[in-house]
Parts: structure tokens; C-alpha cells; sequence
């Protein structure tokens, strides 16, 4: 089965490249990070300390750890 063209839908790599970059220590506190993000326009912080990239916390981190520690929540 052939794969759809899709590439007329897609933009170019460099226009799909997010410019905006967050850079957040391992110890601030995820509210704080939330808040940046939300400041920056970005979906994503990277988790750096001693120039040394640690993680990419994502949107989709945070809603997996807001749904975790809800009331109620399934563990």
C-alpha cells in the first residue's frame, strides 16, 4: 500500500523548528515552570544544570502529572 503525499500539508523542517527556547534549573518548582511557559509561548522547558541537558518537560509531562496527583486519581 502506497503512503499518502502528504508534503503539499506539511510545512519545511526550518518553519516547524521552534525558535523560542526555556531553559529552567532541576530544582524550580513545576508552577513556576508552568508559568514561564505559559510567558514564553512554548510548550516544552529544557531541564539544564551545568550546561548539561537533563530532560524536555512537555505539556503532555504536565498533564500526566496534574492528572496523577488529582484527588481521586488512580495511582
Amino acid at each position: 500500500m502506497d503512503s499518502p503525499d502528504l508534503s503539499f500539508h506539511l510545512p519545511d523542517l526550518e518553519q516547524a523548528i521552534e525558535r523560542r527556547i526555556l531553559i529552567v534549573a532541576p530544582n524550580t518548582a513545576l508552577p513556576t515552570v508552568i508559568e514561564r511557559m505559559s510567558q514564553a509561548h512554548t510548550s516544552c522547558a529544557f531541564v539544564v544544570e551545568a550546561d548539561r541537558l537533563l530532560a524536555v518537560l512537555t505539556e503532555r509531562d504536565i498533564v500526566r502529572l496534574t492528572a496523577a496527583s488529582a484527588p481521586g486519581a488512580v495511582q
